[in-house]
């Protein structure tokens, strides 16, 4: 049988951190509203027209009423900057090239951030680029504007081509994050659906193997027993050797039958030849548990009815595969409180332990044991309940019902 070539799957990762909320994530509506104010009250109050470029307060009756008109129509259009952002560009553009022929000194603090947001929030590429390139139609307002030097002028370009490109990367981050989350998921999914396939795989082909092997066997069981049935009176001998040869059938099905199950669990020790332990076993397994470290108290009742070997035996496991893991999890010391209790319908069995310091992070428990006790009471028609406990720890739940369907 060929073996399939190997190929290695890229890994992706992505940066862990605990993403803050911020005033804009939280309160969208509220913030937008807020900026808005800020950047038409810094706009109305705030002025670079003193000596030197120095920053100046001026007074609210100092600025043009139409002025402040233009300012607050330029201010409200922000709120709309993440749904519609060129367009908001192109109402602040369109509100200095107004005040700009009208003569009026037009600072107006909301040209960045509607440089930024069409960097940020514009997906499409060539329309965000040509937002950017609306920086040099900026320029070209400020030539009309004397004030302006050329020190100054290319200040500004610097400032607002800063603003946008920052916009843009913010922007591209944000995608190249979402695809590695994206690769991450689809790679999480295509790793459990694997998983499930192979898991899937490997049980059609038991199954196959031990419909083979016990349906030969059983059928070569059957036919020498009937021609031992027949032959009985009149030849014995030849009926014992056909009963020989059934006895050596049914050796070679459990042969088998152990070979198929040692491949399912390679790692388990084989198994002594005794019966299957059950119910009353549980308090000798409690004994060594208590031997290994842990503290175990049990509630169990005298059960007036016999079992069924399978419902014996399943509740014997999930006994000894929840003890096994607090020992595996939580370690020696350990507090657990077993407790069976029945009634007429069905038997519960309830594993609690009390976990670890309350300081200490309290481990997952997942894998095949939890799995493996799942799938032994639904077989039997029960059900299963595992969970966290508030005060720490962890609990093991089911029922198994006395009539099986």
């Amino acid at each position: 049988m060929k073996k399939k070539k190997e190929t290695e799957t890229p890994q992706y990762s992505v940066p862990s951190f605990i993403p803050i909320k911020g005033p804009f994530a939280r309160w969208p509506n509220l913030s937008e509203v807020v900026l808005a104010i800020c950047v038409f009250l810094a706009s109305v109050f705030v002025s670079s027209e003193g000596d030197g470029d120095e920053v100046i307060i001026r007074a609210l009756d100092e600025t043009p009423a139409l002025l402040l008109i233009l300012l607050a129509i330029a201010s409200i259009s922000l709120y709309w900057r993440k749904e519609h952002p060129l367009k908001v560009l192109a109402v602040t553009l369109l509100m200095m090239a107004i005040a700009t022929a009208l003569g009026l000194s037009f600072d107006f603090f909301g040209v960045p951030i509607a440089l930024y947001s069409v960097g940020r929030y514009e997906i499409r590429d060539k329309l965000s680029q040509l937002g950017g390139a609306t920086i040099g139609l900026i320029g070209l307002i400020l030539i009309f504007d004397k004030n302006e030097t050329l020190t100054d002028m290319g200040f500004s370009f610097i400032f607002l081509f800063l603003s946008w490109y920052i916009g843009r990367r913010v922007l591209a981050r944000r995608e190249y994050l979402q695809l590695l989350q994206e690769r991450a998921e689809q790679l999480e999914k295509d790793k459990i659906n694997d998983a499930k396939k192979a898991v899937e795989e490997e049980r059609g082909r038991i199954a196959r193997e031990l419909h083979d092997v016990v349906a030969h066997q059983v059928s070569l069981m059957t036919v020498q027993a009937g021609a031992a049935k027949i032959v009985f009176k009149k030849e014995p001998q030849k009926a014992m050797n056909a009963m020989d040869a059934v006895e050596h059938a049914g050796r070679e099905a459990l042969i088998e039958l152990r070979r198929l199950l040692g491949v399912i669990r390679p790692d388990e020790e084989v198994c002594e030849l005794a019966p299957q332990p059950g119910l009353g076993d549980v308090p000798k397994l409690v004994e060594n548990f208590c031997n290994a470290g842990l503290v175990v108290t049990m509630e169990m009742p005298t059960l007036n009815k016999a079992l069924p070997v399978s419902m014996d035996l399943t509740i014997y496991r999930i006994i000894q595969e929840s003890l096994t893991n607090v020992l595996k999890h939580v370690g020696k010391k350990a507090s657990v409180h077993v407790c069976v209790k029945y009634n007429e319908n069905n038997i519960q069995i309830e594993i609690k332990d009390e976990g670890l310091a309350e300081k200490e992070k309290v481990p997952e428990r997942s894998g095949y044991g939890l799995i493996g006790m799942r799938e032994r009471i639904v077989l039997l028609g029960g059900t299963l309940e595992t969970k966290k406990l508030d005060q720490g720890g962890f609990q093991v739940k089911c029922y198994l019902p006395f009539e099986q369907e």
